[in-house]
């Protein structure tokens, strides 16, 4: 290994609805991840990249008790049962085993119904514990709530107003490790957009000659460049100066955008290496096309970090790890999500230490700083996430939702709100490939940036606007009828026809997750899962092949994420339970 760089990905969408931040998410990751894993990386001699991006830092400015929605019903007193549910729904949305388990009176809140007033106060403050990051946790503030089973309103007030100032102290502290030359940061076009798509909707049959186009597109090649110049202000307004390098959202680039960024003084910018592919070999390169300089992300490497190591011990994910990048050889590119992935780590603080720790015997560089490059001639669009444009567009709620707003500008060509409805996140919601229990918000929110234009227009809203473009579906496919598959690793077609089918992704972070197949009869719960990319370190030889099992407790499911074996056999209780409540407990 020549040199590794390093890009930790921060991001959320424009969550304005009804004059309000309607979604908590940057709040709460602000107090866990934002300050945290800069103050973390900051503590070493290591050269690391953050991405910010313009959604990110406007909201990280904007939030105080009265814009930001989750925040003030905190600080209302007689909630009105509406209000009631929608702060249950956020705060069931978090990931038990690692936020929640570890305090026992909040286990016991959450999981109890019909709480009395004084225990719905209780449970929001150890919400609000359970999202505080390592520094939040080591002052003696938190640490008195921490030793607490009880709270007063009045203490949990205090505790809002006090996680509101330290939010304000992030973006500050970011402009001062750049300065101190600690880090470097980048971001991204304004709502986090998928450009190609923006210049050319054709782009995704180019990435994907199977996709299914939108009824009716044409060019939002205007919109894609205010993006491009909306960002660059943004980032100069909070950091001084103008960026120098763009991270695409979702990695996603295509000629028509290597050019526009060129243009707009972008000199260096990033895809995944099933882009490169298309083209190249070698990902161990940065590569020039048009004058700009071209960084893509080793996938293994990085997704190792995002989805594998949560699994395992600190000390043997970055020794698994540091023998990765040193049987590579050139730079070494490492992209990947900064925030969502440490609520799944039980201990991410002692990985992220040792991490670093780790990476100071290593050359780390900043991207700019990585001279060597190869000439590209040519670009296939595509995105980081399998090369293609699928997690956007293709299926119905995706296409429909591109149809609301290609309609919508065919009526009313011009209107700022057309940027905040062009935001990734909201197609990747739609349809298939992820969900939450939050994506009749986020429909209803990408729906309203619409509706608005029309009202600040005085027109008339469109009726296709009005109607719902969420559908719920299930997390999983019913089994037909009992079935007991033969368990030897070599399993066939016909050995599991009828058997029920699990939906792999769930979050935002769930879609590195296999194919699941359940079966069951009298006495067990058989499990396949076929693995078809990557998978966790004890899979590493295998790709391609089948593993099965059947088991009797949910423990035996994590230890089969950590075992080597293809199979085992079990006897099983297990049928008593709900699959669906299997996959959301295990999985997700």
């Amino acid at each position: 290994m020549d040199s590794i760089s390093i890009l930790w990905h921060m991001h959320q969408p424009f969550y304005y609805y009804k004059n309000k931040i309607y979604l908590p998410w940057v709040f709460l990751h602000a107090i866990k991840d934002y300050y945290d894993m800069a103050n973390i990386a900051g503590k070493y001699n290591v050269k690391t990249s953050f991405n910010l991006t313009p959604s990110l830092l406007i909201q990280l400015n904007e939030i105080d008790e009265k814009k930001d929605y989750f925040i003030s019903l905190l600080l209302k007193r007689n909630l009105q049962d509406y209000e009631k549910n929608f702060i249950l729904n956020i705060i069931k949305s978090v990931y038990v085993d690692t936020m929640v388990k570890p305090y026992k009176r909040f286990y016991e809140l959450f999981n109890k119904k019909d709480l009395s007033d004084s225990e719905f106060n209780d449970l929001e403050v150890f919400y609000l514990l359970g999202w505080c990051g390592e520094e939040l946790k080591n002052r003696k503030f938190i640490q008195n709530y921490l030793n607490k089973d009880t709270f007063t309103y009045e203490e949990k007030e205090e505790l809002v107003f006090y996680l509101l100032e330290f939010v304000k102290k992030i973006i500050p502290f970011y402009k001062f490790l750049q300065d101190s030359g600690k880090i470097q940061i980048t971001t991204t076009p304004f709502s986090h957009p998928i450009l190609p798509l923006l210049f050319n909707m054709e782009n995704a049959k180019k990435a994907n000659p199977f996709a299914v186009l939108p009824k009716i597109y044409f060019s939002l090649k205007d919109d894609a460049i205010m993006h491009i110049k909306k960002a660059k202000e943004v980032y100069k307004k909070f950091f001084g100066v103008y960026p120098k390098a763009f991270w695409p959202a979702e990695g996603a680039i295509s000629e028509e955008v290597i050019k526009a960024f060129k243009e707009e003084g972008i000199e260096i910018t990033f895809s995944g290496d099933d882009v490169l592919k298309k083209v190249a070999d070698d990902i161990y390169t940065p590569y020039e096309f048009e004058g700009v300089k071209l960084f893509f992300r080793d996938r293994y490497l990085s997704d190792l970090i995002g989805f594998n190591y949560k699994y395992f011990e600190a000390d043997a994910a970055v020794s698994h790890f540091e023998r990765e990048i040193e049987s590579r050889s050139g730079n070494i590119t490492v992209i990947l999500d900064g925030e969502n992935a440490w609520e799944y780590y039980k201990k991410p603080y002692e990985f992220l230490h040792k991490f670093y720790q780790m990476l100071e015997n290593e050359n780390t560089k900043f991207f700019d700083e990585v001279d060597k490059t190869k000439k590209l001639n040519k670009i296939i669009p595509g995105s980081w996430i399998n090369g293609d444009f699928n997690t956007w567009v293709g299926d119905e709620e995706k296409n429909r939702a591109w149809e609301m707003l290609f309609l919508s500008k065919k009526e009313i060509p011009e209107d700022e709100n057309y940027l905040y409805a062009e935001g990734s996140d909201w197609f990747w919601w739609y349809g298939k490939g992820h969900t939450s229990i939050q994506n009749e918000i986020y429909d209803e929110i990408f729906r309203n940036y619409l509706i608005d234009i029309f009202k600040k227009h005085n027109r008339e809203i469109p009726a296709y606007l009005l109607i719902k473009n969420f559908n719920k579906r299930q997390y999983f496919k019913p089994q037909k009828f009992l079935l007991t598959p033969k368990i030897d690793g070599k399993t066939d077609f016909f050995e599991w026809v009828g058997s029920g089918e699990i939906e792999e992704n769930f979050g935002a972070l769930a879609s590195s997750l296999p194919k699941i197949y359940y079966a069951i009869d009298e006495n067990n719960l058989y499990l396949r899962i076929d693995d078809t990319n990557y998978l966790f370190e004890g899979f590493k030889n295998i790709k391609g092949k089948i593993i099965e099992a059947v088991g009797k407790k949910k423990e035996f499911l994590k230890f089969i994420l950590k075992s080597k074996n293809f199979e085992m056999i079990l006897p099983s209780e297990i049928i008593k339970l709900d699959i669906n409540e299997i996959y959301k407990n295990w999985f997700v």
